[in-house]
């Protein structure tokens, strides 16, 4: 796969979780639930594809909690109170 279909990809898969969150909210799902579930998915699959390599799992997860609170950091609002799908 090349680099333009990797990046449309990424842009479908993006596009598809936003989606998914939005059907979560639109279901009146606590948002601490549906982390659970898309940490939970993420990490068994992480898991399942890196059985016999853990360090790559750590670094996957280390990589998600960094970029995560970049975000975060990066979006915060002056409501920091507020839960937000």
């Amino acid at each position: 796969m090349n680099e333009a279909e990797e990046r449309r990809n990424a842009e479908k898969a993006g596009d598809m979780l936003s989606t998914l969150l939005e059907n979560f909210q639109d279901l009146g799902l606590d948002p601490d639930y549906a982390a659970y579930l898309l940490l939970s998915a993420g990490l068994s699959m992480a898991v399942m594809n890196n059985r016999t390599s853990p360090v790559v799992v750590n670094q996957l997860l280390a990589s998600a909690m960094m970029i995560t609170n970049k975000n975060v950091l990066e979006e915060e609002g002056d409501d920091e109170d507020e839960t937000v799908h």
